[in-house]
């Protein structure tokens, strides 16, 4: 379902990448980013032990938390941005690879990273 005050994925892989490349860097990012831009745990949206790196994440994009009507917090997991990503037909497939396979996450998260560094990006 589309939220209406965010637009589709599409939209969101336009601004991560060149529009011939794949998604697959920005949805690897999107993991340890926070809408500050600074590296963090998953958990810092509501997803996961926010202490912890892992692919919790894609785990949860993939049960749909926010969609549970009988939780009052559900609402607040996660943003409009998050929620449009499962619903996406190439941006599912790295989901259900990173909600499956942590490794895999970790070594892409990581390629993504040093090439993110290498380009003069610096965290302050």
């Amino acid at each position: 379902m589309h939220v209406a005050s965010q637009p589709p994925a599409g939209h969101q892989r336009g601004t991560w990448r060149r529009p011939t490349a794949r998604a697959t860097p920005g949805v690897r990012a999107r993991a340890g980013l926070t809408p500050g831009g600074r590296p963090v745990a998953a958990g810092s949206k509501g997803f996961g032990d926010p202490v912890t790196f892992d692919n919790a994440y894609y785990v949860s994009l993939l049960k749909k938390p926010w969609l549970d009507t009988k939780d009052p917090m559900s609402t607040h997991i996660g943003l409009p941005s998050d929620h449009v990503l499962p619903e996406d037909a190439e941006c599912l497939p790295i989901i259900q690879q990173y909600a499956g396979d942590q490794d895999a996450f970790f070594n892409d998260f990581a390629a993504a990273y040093v090439k993110l560094c290498s380009t003069g990006a610096v965290w302050a």
